[in-house]
């Protein structure tokens, strides 16, 4: 029930959050304000608890504490700093190796990019330009030009 997803994705961002809580709860790793937060979202102060809770939640699960993780990031919260940190590097990398061909536009999509933008390398926020769809209509559009019979016959 582990959520799939890049660095950088909500999923990931929950997940990662949820493990430092983890440790944090069996005195491994810092106690932060998102650890406390995370805590008080899921109702619980113990380990067993927080266990459950990963056990059903889900990638919409961990997706659901991707705001917190970048919002804390934003307040200087150290280990939701180095989530965010993290994710951003790697949509950072992608964005530059994509970069490599040339692409006519670029964009980063989904509820979380406006507030990940911020964090990735400056010379990628560059090149990156705002959506001019959702992504189901780029899909939409590859498979009418490459499924569609040819209109000149």
């Amino acid at each position: 029930n582990a959520p799939s997803g890049d660095p950088g994705s909500g999923a990931w961002m929950g997940l990662e959050a949820m493990k430092h809580v983890l440790l944090a709860l069996d005195g491994l790793a810092e106690t932060t304000v998102l650890t406390e937060q995370i805590l008080a979202h899921a109702g619980t102060t113990d380990a067993l608890g927080l266990v459950e809770l990963v056990a059903r939640a889900g990638a919409r699960g961990y997706a659901k504490l991707a705001p917190m993780v970048i919002a804390s990031a934003q307040a200087g919260d150290p280990v939701a700093v180095r989530i965010v940190s993290e994710g951003a590097t790697y949509l950072s990398a992608v964005a530059r190796k994509l970069l490599q061909y040339a692409p006519p536009r670029m964009s980063i999509l989904g509820g979380l990019a406006p507030r990940l933008v911020p964090w990735m390398a400056a010379d990628i926020v560059d090149h990156l330009s705002p959506p001019l769809e959702q992504p189901e209509m780029g899909a939409a559009r590859l498979a009418m030009s490459t499924f569609a019979p040819d209109s000149r016959h």
